[in-house]
């Protein structure tokens, strides 16, 4: 596990590299595939922040629903199906 953590700092480095070298392509030269490119970034950009985030929250529920049970009980009837 150790070695997983050191690697995984220098991965995300290289991912902000390659975002950013990838934006400033579509600066340079705005064309479709660019354009493409750089939407399907942003959507993984999105899609990777929204799973870190509903991780933490499934990770650590015990204590999130002791010190906030309002908005645990918010985010689970959201995640739950109604039955009549």
């Amino acid at each position: 596990m150790r070695f997983l953590a050191d690697l995984v700092s220098q991965i995300a480095i290289l991912a902000v590299l390659g975002y950013w070298q990838l934006v400033q392509e579509h600066v340079k030269s705005p064309a479709m595939r660019t354009r493409r490119q750089v939407g399907l970034a942003n959507i993984l950009l999105v899609v990777t922040l929204l799973f870190s985030f509903l991780l933490s929250f499934s990770s650590e529920s015990g204590r999130m629903e002791k010190l906030n049970p309002a908005l645990m009980d918010k985010i689970n009837s959201i995640f739950t199906i109604q039955q009549e």
